[in-house]
């Protein structure tokens, strides 16, 4: 464990060019090094974020699969908003899939939200979450159970998927 900077967790950030344009690296870094759960962020390798097209594929899954010869890196995460790859320690967000969502959310009559603040809850959202899941896989320094603020079932998918909305909801305007 070294001490943790905002110029350290950019570095980890991956994005590819679609996203630049939809999120900024740097002020992700920086909110997320004063909101995201440190114990997560001792153990995160990578938070990369991902948008493909059928006429645009992914920069960063190519570069995933150079960087840990391993094909699974074209596939992960295809179908979902996030996903977790322990193997390697990496947060993977589909920003595709989550504007594509957010999209079909809003065309509901009910939802009176903006896309774009739909959009970036599911961002926020998902972050928590693949980081939640994140530390409870990969943390093995941290004690978890009763009497510390990791429950022993805090790492079944409904209270992973609670946690990330309470903390998405609570952090929201700061992004």
């Amino acid at each position: 464990f070294f001490d943790e900077t905002i110029a350290s967790l950019e570095h980890r950030i991956q994005m590819d060019p679609n996203v630049e344009t939809i999120l900024s690296k740097k002020k992700l870094a920086d909110v997320l090094f004063h909101y995201l759960d440190e114990n997560a962020i001792m153990v995160l390798n990578k938070l990369v974020f991902i948008f493909e097209t059928e006429e645009s594929p992914s920069l960063v899954r190519e570069q995933l699969e150079e960087d840990y010869c391993d094909e699974y890196a074209r596939y992960i995460s295809e179908d979902m908003l996030g996903t977790t790859w322990v193997e390697h320690q990496i947060a993977i967000i589909n920003v595709s899939n989550i504007l594509r969502e957010a999209s079909e959310i809003i065309e509901d009559e009910e939802d009176w939200m903006p896309l774009g603040y739909k959009f970036m809850e599911g961002v926020l959202q998902t972050i928590y979450h693949e980081c939640r899941h994140l530390f409870y896989e990969c943390n093995e320094i941290i004690p978890r159970g009763e009497g510390t603020i990791y429950p022993k079932d805090g790492e079944t998918e409904e209270q992973v998927e609670m946690y990330g909305n309470r903390k998405a909801s609570r952090y929201f305007n700061p992004f």
